[in-house]
Protein backbone atom coordinates (compact mmCIF):
# COMPACT_ATOMS: atom_id res chain seq x y z
CA UNK A 1 0.00 0.00 0.00
CA UNK A 2 1.85 3.67 -0.67
CA UNK A 3 2.55 5.89 1.45
CA UNK A 4 0.10 8.14 3.19
CA UNK A 5 -3.44 8.23 5.26
CA UNK A 6 -4.30 4.39 5.95
CA UNK A 7 -7.75 2.88 3.91
CA UNK A 8 -10.51 2.75 5.40
CA UNK A 9 -12.39 0.73 2.56
CA UNK A 10 -14.59 -2.13 3.99
CA UNK A 11 -16.29 -4.99 1.68
CA UNK A 12 -19.69 -3.83 2.91
CA UNK A 13 -19.31 -0.28 1.00
CA UNK A 14 -20.18 -2.44 -1.87
CA UNK A 15 -23.24 -2.81 -0.23
CA UNK A 16 -23.57 1.03 0.41
CA UNK A 17 -22.62 2.30 -2.84
CA UNK A 18 -25.78 -0.22 -4.78
CA UNK A 19 -27.78 1.14 -2.06
CA UNK A 20 -26.99 4.77 -2.83
CA UNK A 21 -27.27 4.20 -6.29
CA UNK A 22 -30.91 2.57 -5.79
CA UNK A 23 -31.67 6.00 -4.29
CA UNK A 24 -30.60 7.97 -7.58
CA UNK A 25 -27.15 9.55 -5.77
CA UNK A 26 -23.99 10.84 -7.06
CA UNK A 27 -21.00 9.39 -6.61
CA UNK A 28 -20.29 11.95 -3.96
CA UNK A 29 -22.70 11.15 -2.26
CA UNK A 30 -21.86 7.71 -2.02
CA UNK A 31 -18.75 9.09 -0.74
CA UNK A 32 -20.48 10.79 1.93
CA UNK A 33 -22.35 7.60 3.26
CA UNK A 34 -19.08 6.27 3.26
CA UNK A 35 -17.04 8.11 5.32
CA UNK A 36 -14.77 9.31 2.53
CA UNK A 37 -13.98 12.21 -0.05
CA UNK A 38 -15.55 11.88 -3.73
CA UNK A 39 -11.55 10.80 -4.69
CA UNK A 40 -11.53 8.18 -2.37
CA UNK A 41 -14.08 6.46 -4.03
CA UNK A 42 -12.31 7.11 -6.85
CA UNK A 43 -9.03 4.98 -5.61
CA UNK A 44 -11.19 2.06 -4.17
CA UNK A 45 -12.41 1.82 -7.44
CA UNK A 46 -9.22 1.66 -8.56
CA UNK A 47 -7.73 -0.66 -5.65
CA UNK A 48 -10.95 -3.24 -5.21
CA UNK A 49 -12.60 -4.83 -8.01
CA UNK A 50 -15.73 -5.73 -6.40
CA UNK A 51 -15.87 -2.31 -5.52
CA UNK A 52 -15.64 -1.17 -9.03
CA UNK A 53 -18.08 -3.58 -10.40
CA UNK A 54 -20.45 -2.67 -7.09
CA UNK A 55 -19.84 1.09 -8.52
CA UNK A 56 -20.84 0.28 -11.82
CA UNK A 57 -24.36 -1.07 -10.77
CA UNK A 58 -24.68 2.05 -8.20
CA UNK A 59 -24.25 3.88 -11.41
CA UNK A 60 -27.23 2.36 -13.30
CA UNK A 61 -29.31 1.73 -10.62
CA UNK A 62 -29.05 5.96 -9.80
CA UNK A 63 -29.55 6.32 -14.11
CA UNK A 64 -32.78 3.73 -13.77
CA UNK A 65 -33.53 5.87 -11.06
CA UNK A 66 -33.75 8.91 -12.57
CA UNK A 67 -35.76 7.73 -15.68
CA UNK A 68 -38.45 6.55 -13.65
CA UNK A 69 -38.75 10.32 -11.75
CA UNK A 70 -38.67 11.64 -15.27
CA UNK A 71 -41.27 8.76 -16.40
CA UNK A 72 -43.57 9.86 -13.56
CA UNK A 73 -42.99 13.76 -13.92
CA UNK A 74 -44.24 13.92 -17.35
CA UNK A 75 -47.86 12.75 -15.90
CA UNK A 76 -47.70 15.17 -12.59
CA UNK A 77 -49.14 18.15 -12.29
CA UNK A 78 -45.82 20.23 -11.94
CA UNK A 79 -42.42 19.06 -13.85
CA UNK A 80 -39.47 21.11 -14.06
CA UNK A 81 -38.35 19.34 -17.78
CA UNK A 82 -35.63 22.03 -17.60
CA UNK A 83 -34.13 20.97 -14.79
CA UNK A 84 -34.92 17.59 -15.77
CA UNK A 85 -32.99 17.61 -18.76
CA UNK A 86 -29.74 19.11 -17.14
CA UNK A 87 -29.23 16.68 -14.73
CA UNK A 88 -29.70 13.63 -16.35
CA UNK A 89 -27.85 15.34 -20.04
CA UNK A 90 -24.46 16.35 -17.00
CA UNK A 91 -24.92 13.01 -15.03
CA UNK A 92 -25.26 10.58 -17.89
CA UNK A 93 -23.94 11.99 -20.74
CA UNK A 94 -23.43 8.49 -22.85
CA UNK A 95 -27.18 8.39 -23.12
CA UNK A 96 -28.32 11.82 -22.43
CA UNK A 97 -26.24 14.07 -24.38
CA UNK A 98 -27.51 16.52 -26.88
CA UNK A 99 -27.74 14.19 -30.56
CA UNK A 100 -26.23 17.24 -32.55
CA UNK A 101 -22.79 17.32 -29.91
CA UNK A 102 -22.38 13.23 -30.18
CA UNK A 103 -22.78 13.71 -34.09
CA UNK A 104 -20.44 16.82 -34.35
CA UNK A 105 -18.16 14.53 -32.44
CA UNK A 106 -18.55 11.18 -34.18
CA UNK A 107 -17.86 12.73 -37.43
CA UNK A 108 -14.56 14.48 -36.19
CA UNK A 109 -13.16 11.35 -34.54
CA UNK A 110 -14.23 8.99 -37.61
CA UNK A 111 -15.38 6.26 -35.03
CA UNK A 112 -18.57 5.10 -33.44
CA UNK A 113 -17.12 5.26 -29.64
CA UNK A 114 -19.66 6.28 -27.11
CA UNK A 115 -18.29 8.77 -24.79
CA UNK A 116 -16.64 7.12 -21.44
CA UNK A 117 -18.19 7.72 -17.92
CA UNK A 118 -15.40 8.07 -15.23
CA UNK A 119 -16.45 4.76 -13.83
CA UNK A 120 -15.72 3.39 -17.11
CA UNK A 121 -12.35 5.59 -17.57
CA UNK A 122 -11.39 3.58 -14.54
CA UNK A 123 -12.34 0.45 -15.48
CA UNK A 124 -10.36 0.43 -18.85
CA UNK A 125 -7.46 1.99 -16.68
CA UNK A 126 -7.23 -0.91 -14.87
CA UNK A 127 -7.25 -3.78 -17.54
CA UNK A 128 -4.44 -1.47 -19.30
CA UNK A 129 -2.76 -1.85 -16.70
CA UNK A 130 -3.39 -5.71 -15.96
CA UNK A 131 -2.20 -6.60 -19.56
CA UNK A 132 0.80 -4.69 -19.03
CA UNK A 133 1.93 -6.57 -15.79
CA UNK A 134 1.21 -10.04 -17.26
Amino acid sequence: MPAGHPTHYRPEYCQVAIDCGKEGKSIAQIGLACGVAKGTIYNWMREHPEFLNAMKDAVSFAQAWYEDAGQKGLTADKFNSAIYNKIVSCRFRDDYSDASTVYTKTIESKTDEVPETQVDKIAREIAEQLKSEY
